[in-house]
């Protein structure tokens, strides 16, 4: 005898995560190119940080662990208002690093640059994850 299963909120799988970690991912490499390109042409000096390896391995690193992220959180009974209160708390902090920048001699056009390119990864990864791996689709 098999024991019912609630199906008003299917769960998502290992493999499931990964694809749409991937797909944010890719989408956030692309916007930060982008970013970079703008902000290059209008006038930011270009640093290491503004090229395009470290920019897409930086990308998909913190792509990859705020995927691991959302997923752990997500799984905790509030995990829907823990991430609200997270995740633009975790977006301003990671300003600092620009920030130092600026104030150990980088033109503050690339830290500007650096600081969109950071806010740009969030308006791709965020509503990508609340799309496809809402709190209430994660196994617990």
């Amino acid at each position: 005898m098999s024991t019912p299963t609630d199906l008003s909120a299917p769960t998502t799988t290992g493999m499931e995560v990964a694809r749409v970690g991937a797909l944010a991912a890719v989408g956030s490499v692309i916007a930060v190119e982008i970013v970079a390109v703008i902000g290059k042409a209008l006038g930011a000096p270009e640093v290491s940080a503004l090229t395009a390896a470290p920019l897409a391995v930086f990308t998909v690193v913190g792509v990859a662990v705020a995927t691991v992220a959302w997923v752990l959180l997500g799984r905790r009974p509030n995990g829907g208002q823990l991430l609200r209160v997270l995740v633009p708390i975790v977006l301003v902090v990671s300003f600092v690093p620009d920030l130092l920048l600026g104030v150990g001699g980088t033109a503050w056009s690339s830290v500007a640059t650096l600081i969109v390119a950071h806010t740009a990864v969030f308006l791709v990864t965020i509503p990508v994850f609340v799309r496809l791996l809402s709190p209430s689709r994660l196994t617990r």
